[in-house]
């Protein structure tokens, strides 16, 4: 995670100030974190905005948010969701666009749990804004 200089910690560094909300928590997994890197490696493309860690590009729709999953080797992990003024720009086809979001971001959970054959315990939720690169 990053520093900023009021000491609040971030977990995305971008070269432009970027809002974004970040769901934390821990990973439960036999696995290692070697093993869970490769695993990662071979499905997503690695997104290079996570320090003490590795950040992987899940996806985006075409008129949504991008999801880039987080870990760092202690398995504490983040889904960040970028782009969110863009999906709350687009218009809706869904009645209820938080149930949409909602059922979107639980579907990456559960396929991440899959592939890796793990848990994820998300234990905080909130609005973070990246640390700008120097």
């Amino acid at each position: 995670m990053f520093m900023k200089a009021s000491g609040e910690q971030v977990w995305l560094r971008t070269p432009a100030s970027l809002p974004y909300l970040a769901a934390s928590g821990k990973m439960v997994t036999a696995l290692d974190h070697d093993a869970l890197l490769r695993h990662l490696g071979d499905r997503y493309d690695p997104s290079g905005m996570c320090t003490n860690g590795a950040s992987y590009f899940l996806g985006a729709p075409p008129k949504g948010p991008c999801l880039v999953f987080c870990l760092k080797p202690s398995k504490a992990c983040a889904v960040l969701v970028l782009n969110t003024r863009r999906a709350a720009q687009e218009p809706h086809q869904e009645p209820n666009v938080l149930t949409s979001f909602l059922m979107y971001f639980s579907g990456w959970i559960e396929r991440l749990e899959q592939e890796l054959s793990c848990r994820i315990q998300i234990t905080d939720i909130r609005n973070e804004i990246s640390l700008p690169q120097q």
